[in-house]
């Protein structure tokens, strides 16, 4: 998997709490920063969730 993720040249990683350990390993491994790893649902300290995504999207505005 590490090796489809360089070969995409894959920027960003998106995940659920119960595959983080082997994301994050394959992310590391395909030089994705951990800033860039995504959990699509739950929490986990140090990772991003969807939800953080959407609101710091919303504190964009509406003219972005």
């Amino acid at each position: 998997m590490s090796y489809a993720l360089k070969t995409a040249q894959v920027g960003f990683l998106m995940t659920t709490p119960g595959s983080i350990e082997l994301a994050a390993a394959l992310a590391k491994e395909a030089g994705i920063p951990k800033q860039n790893v995504f959990l699509l649902e739950g929490e986990l300290p140090g990772y991003i969730t969807v939800q953080d995504l959407i609101r710091i999207g919303k504190s964009y505005g509406k003219s972005c």
